[in-house]
């Protein structure tokens, strides 16, 4: 089950909970988030009950943390809350090298043999100019109050997502936003990073290459692929927690043809 319907339908949780489930995976698992002092974010309220019926409980995630070293022990409580008090003082643990619980593990790139080389290529900007519309919208929404501890999260959420692109912002607009709504899609337009896929997406197709694009939200997947099909004239996959598992396994198995889901394949990271 993807993690926003659990999200979206609270009551799936509660059923959960009274049919008392023996096990529950959760990929992804660095998307649960509680900070300091917070109830924990809507992924972590619709997980946090499940996890507390004390049975077995699996996290997975293959991407790199990102929070400070509270979020790390936060998922830990959700394993051994016994262990993790709310009022444990996490940096206190550190400075005294407590050992982890055995509930622990990981595979570092040595554990499996290493990994093939990676060459980073740099990416050249187009003309400053064209990035009018992008800084703009960022002034925009950087400009914009924030009052107390809530609205601040929702303003950084907001930053982030138009930086990212102005799909994934319009997600979050209320229908009273129009104009910004607008703004976010002009910058869009003429974003020179959508312009550099699109020249380089035919001499990928060209070549025969796959090509693997990942994304944070799946608006701008979506943004992307239209780009695609109307600029570019290509197919692509798309590949994201939303879908069913049916349809992931048909995505799947058509960018596996060597004609299949040419030059892209759309992945989005975080939900």
């Amino acid at each position: 089950m993807a993690l926003e319907t659990l999200i979206a339908r609270p009551r799936l949780t509660e059923q959960a909970v009274a049919a008392s489930i023996d096990l529950m995976v959760v990929d992804e698992a660095h998307r649960l988030r509680r900070p300091l002092g917070h109830a924990g974010d809507r992924s972590w309220r619709a997980v946090a009950p499940i996890a507390g019926l004390g049975r077995h409980v699996l996290l997975l995630t293959a991407t790199p943390f990102e929070d400070d070293v509270h979020g790390f022990f936060r998922l830990l409580q959700l394993l051994r809350p016994e262990e993790f008090p709310d009022e444990e003082d996490f940096e206190a643990r550190l400075s005294r090298a407590d050992p982890l619980p055995p509930c622990t593990s990981s595979t570092r790139r040595a554990d499996i043999g290493g990994l093939p080389p990676r060459v980073a290529l740099p990416v050249a900007a187009a003309d400053a100019g064209d990035w009018t519309r992008r800084l703009a919208l960022e002034d925009i929404l950087r400009s914009a109050p924030a009052r107390d501890p809530v609205s601040r999260r929702q303003k950084v959420d907001r930053i982030r997502r138009g930086l990212g692109s102005g799909a994934s912002l319009g997600a979050l607009l209320a229908s009273d936003e129009s104009a910004l709504k607008a703004q976010a899609e002009a910058a869009d337009a003429a974003d020179p990073r959508v312009d550099w896929l699109m020249r380089e997406a035919r001499a990928w197709k060209e070549a025969g290459q796959k090509t693997l694009v990942f994304a944070a939200h799946r608006e701008t997947l979506e943004m992307l692929r239209t780009a695609f099909t109307n600029r570019a004239q290509l197919a692509t996959g798309v590949f994201h927690e939303s879908l069913t598992s049916a349809r992931r396994d048909i995505e799947v198995a058509q960018f596996r043809r060597p004609r299949g889901a040419q030059p892209s394949r759309l992945h989005g990271v975080r939900r």
